[in-house]
């Protein structure tokens, strides 16, 4: 399915193997916070995800909403350890990224609009769950 996302998105050209493959029986709430980057020179948010017991799932869900959200494609980038997905609106850039540990990050620089609709949509959503942050 995730495959599917991407080739529609215009993020990956059809292959006839499935890089990732998501049980679709399975269900998890996954919590994230929406927070300021850790550049403190900047005034730059995140979304971030630290807690996903199935990255590619979360992945999944997240490619679904941006979708939803009529984002364009803007390229991936496969790294050894991590995948970046780009994608843009009028607002600018957003930029997915998803490690080996399952760590994913949602980042927009000098884009808090596209993550504030994001987050909005993620409040929306039973699969989602927003974790406050200490200030």
């Amino acid at each position: 399915m995730i495959t599917e996302i991407l080739e529609k998105l215009g993020l990956r050209k059809k292959k006839s193997t499935d890089y990732y493959t998501v049980d679709k029986n399975y269900h998890e709430v996954f919590k994230y916070e929406f927070m300021p980057t850790f550049d403190k020179e900047t005034d730059d948010y995140m979304i971030r995800f630290s807690t996903a017991k199935n990255g590619d799932h979360l992945l999944e869900k997240l490619l679904m909403i941006i979708d939803r959200l009529g984002f364009d494609s803007d390229g991936t980038s496969e790294m050894i350890d991590e995948i970046w997905i780009n994608a843009k609106s009028t607002n600018g850039r957003i930029t997915i990224t998803k490690d080996i540990w399952d760590f994913v990050f949602i980042l927009a620089e000098n884009n808090k609009a596209d993550l504030e609709k994001i987050d909005a949509e993620l409040n929306r959503s039973n699969d989602f769950e927003k974790m406050e942050t200490e200030k």
